[in-house]
Parts: C-alpha cells; sequence; structure tokens
C-alpha cells in the first residue's frame, strides 16, 4: 500500500482551463498504479487523498471514475483507477457552500467559476454506491472553504456534506472535526498531535484490512 497525497495551488497568473488540474492528477495515479510494484507496494491497495484543492481533485479522481475518464486523450487512457480509500483534509467537495469572499477562488476555477458551470468540478456530484470509503477531516473554524452550517452554525460545510453523500450511498465513511481547527493548521498538525493521527491511522488500518 501506498497513500498518494497531491496538493494542488491555485496562483492569480496561472489561467486554470478544467480539468487539466484533474487530469494531470490523474495521470500522476495512474503511473503509481503502474509502478507501483517496482517499489515494492500492491497497485490493488491504493489511498488517494489531499488538502485543500487537493481534496477537490482526488476525490473526482477517487469518485468520478464511474461516470468520467480523466485519463482520456493521455497515455494512460485505457488504464482503470482503483483505489481502496480517499482522505481528505479541508476538501472542497461542492463549490456551492464554499466561502466565495476568496479571490483564488476564481482563479482556481477559471472559465467554470460561477453557479451550474462549476458542478462538473463538485466531487459531491460522482458519489455513488461501490466507491471506495472516505475520511473527511475539516475544521471548526475553516472558514476558507466553507460556508457555516446552516443546521449548527459550524464550518464544516463541505465535509458534512460529502460525509452524508457517502451515507447515502452506502459506502464507509468518516467525518473528522477538528475543534479549533483552521484551514491550514489540520494539515500541519497532523505531524505532531497524535489526536489527529489516530483517525487517519484506524481508517488505513480498516480499509487495507477489507
Amino acid at each position: 500500500m501506498r497513500i498518494i497525497v497531491i496538493p494542488e495551488f491555485s496562483h492569480p497568473k496561472i489561467k486554470i482551463h478544467f480539468p487539466d488540474q484533474v487530469q494531470d492528477t490523474a495521470c500522476c495515479a495512474a503511473w503509481v498504479q503502474r509502478d507501483i510494484e517496482k517499489y515494492g507496494g500492491d497497485p490493488n491497495r491504493i489511498i488517494i487523498g489531499g488538502h485543500s484543492a487537493g481534496a477537490q481533485i482526488t476525490p473526482l479522481i477517487a469518485y468520478g471514475n464511474n461516470e468520467k475518464n480523466w485519463l482520456e486523450g493521455t497515455e494512460y487512457k485505457d488504464d482503470k483507477l482503483k483505489f481502496i480509500g480517499f482522505i481528505g483534509w479541508g476538501g472542497v467537495y461542492d463549490w456551492n457552500f464554499v466561502n466565495q469572499t476568496h479571490p483564488q477562488i476564481k482563479y482556481y476555477l477559471g472559465d467554470i467559476y460561477g453557479p451550474g458551470k462549476w458542478d462538473v468540478s463538485n466531487p459531491i456530484n460522482y458519489v455513488s454506491p461501490g466507491d471506495p470509503p472516505g475520511l473527511f477531516i475539516t475544521g471548526d473554524r475553516d472558514d476558507y472553504v466553507n460556508i457555516p452550517n446552516p443546521e449548527d452554525g459550524k464550518n464544516d460545510t463541505c465535509s458534512y456534506r460529502m460525509d452524508k453523500a457517502a451515507a447515502k450511498a452506502g459506502i464507509y465513511h468518516q467525518l473528522v472535526i477538528v475543534h479549533g481547527g483552521r484551514h491550514a493548521n489540520i494539515l500541519v498538525d497532523i505531524n505532531k498531535k497524535k489526536e489527529l493521527q489516530a483517525p487517519v491511522i484506524e481508517f488505513i488500518k480498516k480499509v487495507t484490512r477489507s
């Protein structure tokens, strides 16, 4: 088993044309799946994940395989990507529930920015029965990728909705809300806080035992 964690960064001087960023990441995953045995890994036991925009791209690959061929037009076009799990930190799963005051969102989405146009890039739209288990981690003070949850006012909306979508699809799911967690520190702190490491380790153990 190996874990691919692929973050993605947007910059105002870079013009984004969706789904280029998804296709690039899918090609990386396909390369790993093809070659992982050379490095002692198992291509049938891969978990994919990311943080922030990386947790918007990687679930498209993990959950969108049945509807989209993100590898179309590449040397990996005939490959079938397969993952046994997904882990997202501060993920963007539904742009309709993201704080739109951050200008970086427009740069990131590029020519599909705007309600309706960005639906194709919403991971929540692709969750379906038979998809891999998901672990969704977010901070209750992360106002970068969330608007306040109308049910309790906490900033966990995107991850909360993704967790509910996974439940509806009947796949194993877990939502972890980090008290006091902001957008960046939930990922940074995982290196030093055992309470943040524990659910990740337990999730990995569970999906690799299946």
